[in-house]
């Protein structure tokens, strides 16, 4: 299963909202989940900021360099987000096993775009949010880039989020700290929500 690299934009953007209501929510007998909600464009500007994204192709028997090097036409909608990718592999290659044989067959470079529809799923355990995309369409003719568009074809793509950094605040002797950890994450229409439980701690300052 590739790994893509960490996608920064959403927890520094959850934190920015348990900076904004961690008040209410210390003041409550039971703290509740945080509700964030992330506008299409506001991803827009988010997925732009981190591509290309760098694919590790070796968990799908290929080798070589595998990039996507656009996300564009973001479209959310319940449960679902679909865009167009752009997907830019250099000298590849894929192993397959034919009667006990193992065949390398070397591919170079390509380039292709594809269209891709995609459901979402979130591991709130791991902090990974799995991106599971149908390819419904690509740039490339009969039997070119198959090997490289299987890869995302119904195949889950992990992206590992970077933990919260922890808010601290002090008030005369002692230390505020609030911690916030997703705990879900859903698509929507024309959003994506994020669902962060706080947990808040003190201590006593020397």
């Amino acid at each position: 299963m590739s790994r893509l690299p960490p996608l920064k934009i959403l927890p520094l953007l959850a934190l920015f909202y348990c900076l904004l209501l961690s008040g209410s929510a210390f003041a409550a007998a039971h703290v509740q989940p945080i509700t964030v909600t992330l506008p299409e464009s506001l991803l827009r500007e988010a997925i732009a900021s981190v591509v290309p994204i760098q694919i590790d192709p070796h968990v799908h028997s290929m080798r070589g360099e595998i990039e996507v090097k656009n996300i564009s036409n973001l479209q959310i909608s319940k449960g679902r987000i679909a865009c167009r990718m752009q997907l830019e592999g250099r000298h590849l290659g894929v192993s397959t096993n034919v009667g006990g044989h193992i065949l390398n067959l070397n591919i170079g470079s390509l380039s292709v775009d594809v269209n891709t529809d995609s459901a979402l799923r979130f591991d709130a355990q791991k902090q990974i949010l799995y991106i599971r995309p149908t390819v419904k369409s690509s740039s490339a003719t009969q039997g070119q880039a198959d090997s490289l568009i299987s890869m995302f074809n119904g195949n889950e793509l992990p992206i590992a989020l970077q933990k919260l950094q922890p808010l601290v605040s002090q008030a005369g002797n002692k230390m505020l700290i609030i911690n916030g950890r997703i705990t879900d994450i859903v698509a929507e229409q024309d959003r994506l929500v994020l669902k962060l439980l706080p947990t808040i701690s003190t201590r006593k300052v020397r």
